[in-house]
C-alpha cells in the first residue's frame, strides 16, 4: 500500500514539473510572438509616414490622411496619420484644428474625440506627418461621422489685426458600430 502510493506522490510531481515546464515554454513563445508583432507595427507606422512623405514631396496636395475611412467600435482609440506640406516661402507655424461636425442618423458628433498636436512648425518645402488619436465614447450611437482637419495659419492685415488664414482642410469618415 505504501509502495503505491509512493509511486503515486512521484507521478503527480513528474507531471507538475512537466507541466510548469510546458507554461514557461509557452509563456516564452507567446512574449517572442508578441514582441515580434509589437515591433511589426512600429515598422508598419513607419511605412506609412514614408509613403505619405513622398506622396506630399511629388504632389500638389497640401494635407493628405493615410485613412479616409475609419471603422471603429465604441469605446475604441484609433489612430490615424496626417501629413501637411508646407509650400509657403518661408517656415510657418500652423494650428490645428479638428471637429467632427455631422452625423447621417441620431449619432452625437461631440461623443468623437479628436486629439492631435495645436501646432506644427513646417520648414518651407517640407512635409511634416503627425498622428490623430480618435476616442469614440462608450455611450456613442453607432453611425457615420463626418469629421474634419483644418490647418490655419496666423497673418496680421493691414489695420494690425490678427486673422487665421485656411491653409488646407480635409475631411475623413468615421464609422462607428
Amino acid at each position: 500500500m505504501k509502495k503505491a502510493s509512493l509511486n503515486l506522490s512521484i507521478n503527480a510531481i513528474v507531471i507538475l514539473i512537466l507541466a510548469i515546464t510546458m507554461l514557461g515554454l509557452g509563456l516564452t513563445f507567446m512574449k517572442t510572438m508578441f514582441g515580434k508583432v509589437t515591433t511589426q507595427f512600429g515598422d508598419i507606422s513607419s511605412e506609412i509616414q514614408n509613403e505619405m512623405i513622398k506622396n506630399l514631396e511629388t504632389s500638389s496636395s497640401r494635407l493628405e490622411f493615410n485613412k479616409y475611412l475609419v471603422e471603429a467600435k465604441r469605446g475604441d482609440d484609433k489612430l490615424v496619420y496626417y501629413g501637411i506640406y508646407n509650400n509657403l516661402q518661408t517656415d510657418k507655424t500652423f494650428q490645428i484644428q479638428t471637429k467632427c461636425s455631422d452625423a447621417i442618423g441620431d449619432g452625437a458628433p461631440e461623443d468623437i474625440l479628436l486629439t492631435t498636436f495645436n501646432a506644427q512648425i513646417l520648414e518651407q518645402n517640407k512635409p511634416k506627418v503627425s498622428p490623430l488619436k480618435i476616442a469614440v465614447d462608450s455611450n456613442t450611437i453607432a453611425d457615420t461621422y463626418a469629421c474634419y482637419l483644418k490647418v490655419v495659419y496666423g497673418i496680421v492685415d493691414l489695420h494690425n489685426v490678427p486673422q487665421n488664414v485656411t491653409y488646407a482642410e480635409k475631411e475623413f469618415t468615421i464609422r462607428v458600430s
